[in-house]
């Protein structure tokens, strides 16, 4: 997933962010444990605290496994993603 793909998605849950307020909080929770990996990341290997190593990298892919799990819910119809048409 490119840091485009996030923009737009994240524009769009603000525009409409009225009509969809979960959604939108959802999203940011997503986006920042993913920052919150890329930040911890480098202090966990300074630190020498590698027990920690595999959270980041756990979470490191969860924006797209987060907009990968709301497609497929999309298309088997349980689950509404108005936001699919911004990353076209």
């Amino acid at each position: 997933m490119s840091l485009t793909e996030i923009r737009r998605i994240r524009r769009w849950l603000l525009v409409h962010g009225g009509s969809n307020p979960l959604e939108l909080c959802a999203w940011d929770g997503v986006l920042g444990l993913w920052l919150l990996a890329w930040l911890w990341l480098p202090v966990w290997v300074l630190t020498d605290q590698l027990a920690m190593l595999p959270l980041s990298v756990v979470a490191l892919p969860l924006p797209t496994l987060y907009i990968a799990w709301r497609l497929h819910m999309h298309r088997r119809g349980q689950l509404r993603c108005d936001w699919a048409g911004a990353l076209a």
